[in-house]
């Protein structure tokens, strides 16, 4: 198997797109319509939405708060 067709995999992908959106990249993520949960959801009938990783994981760079 060549180093494209590894790429090709579902997980492969969703994998590059996690490292891309820790990174700080925006990313589109496309779901199932039925995956997302009520915060997510929007009011729709298409099959599949496509999120952006903000919507889907949240911040990648929460702020941290001090400890005291």
């Amino acid at each position: 198997m060549s180093m494209i067709q590894a790429h090709k995999s579902p997980a492969a992908k969703m994998l590059r797109k996690v490292s891309a959106w820790r990174k700080g990249k925006n990313v589109k993520v496309t779901v199932p319509n039925w995956k997302l949960t009520e915060a997510q959801a929007k009011k729709t009938n298409q099959q599949f939405v496509t999120l952006t990783g903000y919507e889907m994981w949240g911040d990648p760079n929460p702020k941290q708060t001090k400890n005291k």
